[in-house]
């Protein structure tokens, strides 16, 4: 997630939070309290050890968003960070407003979710061909059906949708190319963030908040 969003004293609770980065970083920055949400236990016992080896306080908890409504009070947290989750979820309305419970009055939910209009998957899917950029999405969205379904759940977006990287279907090819040569690698990571900046339509997925 974006870091300006994570500013001392918040609480901030992480849904999907893998092996704990966003929970540490949120911490080494000044947060209160620090709540992450994850359903593998596995990543659960990385994240553990990382926190400890970086003398921070992280409350990790296990949970399966599919199957269990949210272990944490209401009206609680100022950021809500939800990345690359919402798109593996069938119940995604469901725990949508359960998010819009979790939060405080003036907190903000910062989702991050795939684009399913780049050029690249537009062609795609005109030849037949499945332009999921994993297997496991349930949905991926458009600008219009994400804000039709966050206005399900009585949220709406409150920042502009901030591009990632450009879909790319060499971009498996840019990154194996650091191997060869760290420095072009450089050169053609900054040539995609200055194109998906001046072409946000082509981003692979965007990041933004909700309130």
């Amino acid at each position: 997630m974006r870091h300006e969003w994570l500013q001392p004293g918040i609480n901030f609770l992480d849904l999907g939070s893998g092996v704990g980065s966003d929970c540490i970083v949120a911490k080494q920055r000044g947060a209160r309290k620090v709540v992450g949400v994850e359903g593998n236990q596995h990543n659960i016992d990385k994240a553990v050890v990382r926190a400890e080896k970086a003398g921070v306080r992280v409350e990790f908890i296990a949970c399966d968003l599919e199957q269990a409504a949210l272990p944490v009070a209401d009206n609680t947290f100022d950021i809500i960070n939800f990345s690359n989750v919402l798109e593996h979820l069938d119940n995604r309305v469901a725990i949508l407003r359960d998010l819009k419970n979790k939060k405080k009055a003036g907190g903000l939910v910062v989702i991050s979710i795939p684009n399913s209009e780049t050029g690249w998957k537009k062609k795609l899917r005109a030849a037949g061909l499945d332009s999921r950029d994993d297997e496991d999405h349930k949905v991926e969205y458009s600008e219009q059906s994400i804000k039709e379904e966050l206005a399900c759940a009585d949220l709406h977006i409150t920042s502009k949708l901030y591009p990632i990287i450009p879909s790319f279907p060499w971009n498996g090819l840019i990154a194996m190319s650091a191997a060869v040569s760290p420095a072009l690698y450089r050169r053609l990571q900054r040539a995609k963030r200055r194109f998906v900046q001046r072409n946000p339509q082509e981003s692979i997925g965007w990041v933004f908040t909700a309130r």
